[in-house]
């Protein structure tokens, strides 16, 4: 007997583009944000690869910039390819179909001597997209890692302000640095997401409360907000340790 629910491996590579199509009516399909896709070089001879599982019912349709519909059974496999322009892809999926297909991501970081260590991938569905103002944390600063911030919205173009601020034990502080304007890019196709990024090393900085005492570990929180209050956006915080290059992840609380 065939199993009632087949297992999708998403296999994530850079690779050509997938090929170019009319987008169809999305109307009856739902947007899920697969934030990173395919294998990267880091420094210090570091690479990532980011991979995706999917379980779901035997047959729906998608669309990932390209249309398909088709019946799986057993063991399939799918190739998403990144979007031109953005490190990640929205892939809709039919909307009677999309309670019972479920994403499991996650990101895995190799160093210079092939040592892999592993961090779960948020994917992002529609109710996950934030409005307003949205903040991440808490975030430790430390000499030894680099930050960068990633901003995603469906498709438009939007402007954002990104700041930090020191937490202190006991309360909120008025300590911030930033300030900084992003704006995302914007897409026709529905598979691309709207995308910015920028490295926070001027924003998450080294604090040193006494002399010749060093970088002192200091938790930030980072606001993300947007002009418009009506705009949708997701943004996605990376601490990567520059040594052993392994990864956190911050997502909006």
């Amino acid at each position: 007997m065939r199993p009632a629910r087949t297992i999708f491996l998403i296999t994530l590579m850079l690779a050509s583009a997938l090929g170019a199509a009319v987008p169809p009516d999305l109307s009856q399909f739902d947007p899920v944000l697969v934030p990173l896709l395919g294998e990267f070089n880091g420094i210090n001879g570091s690479r990532f690869v980011a991979a995706l599982s999917v379980v779901g019912p035997g047959q729906f349709s998608y669309y990932a910039g390209g249309y398909s519909s088709r019946s799986y059974d057993g063991l399939a496999r799918i190739i998403f390819e990144p979007a031109s322009g953005a490190p990640g892809r929205i892939v809709s999926i039919e909307r009677q179909a999309s309670p019972k297909v479920w994403f499991h991501g996650f990101l895995a970081s190799f160093d210079a001597a092939n040592h892999e260590s592993r961090t779960i991938l948020p994917v992002v569905r529609l109710d996950d997209f934030v409005t307003g103002p949205s903040v991440l944390f808490p975030v430790q600063s430390d000499p030894g890692r680099r930050f960068r911030l990633r901003i995603y919205t469906l498709g438009e173009s939007a402007v954002f302000r990104v700041s930090g601020c020191i937490m202190p034990l006991g309360g909120f502080s008025n300590d911030c640095a930033g300030g900084v304007q992003v704006i995302t890019s914007s897409s026709d196709d529905p598979s691309v997401p709207g995308y910015a990024e920028i490295d926070l090393r001027d924003i998450i900085r080294c604090i040193v409360f006494l002399p010749h005492s060093g970088c002192q570990e200091t938790s930030y929180r980072i606001f993300v907000t947007p002009e418009s209050e009506n705009t949708r956006y997701w943004p996605l915080l990376s601490a990567t340790d520059n040594a052993t290059q392994q990864i956190e992840l911050f997502v909006p609380q």
